[in-house]
């Protein structure tokens, strides 16, 4: 099947992801360190260089969930537009109760 060409992901170079794995390889060893501060500054900076939300449980959980190849490739990606949430603008129409009159008999 042939996609028009923004429905399709964005090309990356072999190189920057190959980058961003070898950090990521960085900062799960920096985890499994003595310095989880160094850590933290590291995923600071990761998710900073990249645009995505990223904590320590992606560097930790992600042998287990998907591979390191694969995580770079998403973070190399740019990140899912947010929709923002906005406050509720029901009028109270949905938190009443309504009565069904019964059927006279």
């Amino acid at each position: 099947m042939d996609l028009r060409p923004e429905l399709l992901p964005p090309s990356v170079s072999r190189a920057r992801v190959e980058e961003l794995s070898r950090e990521i390889d960085r900062i799960e060893t920096l985890f499994h360190g003595a310095d989880r501060g160094a850590a933290e500054e590291a995923v600071a900076a990761f998710a900073e260089a990249t645009g995505h939300d990223c904590s320590a449980a992606d560097f930790l959980g992600s042998a287990g969930a998907r591979t390191r190849e694969v995580f770079a490739l998403e973070a190399v990606r740019p990140a899912c537009p947010r929709v923002p949430r906005t406050p509720s603008t029901t009028s109270g129409f949905s938190r009443r109760t309504w009565r069904i009159p019964r059927p006279r008999t």
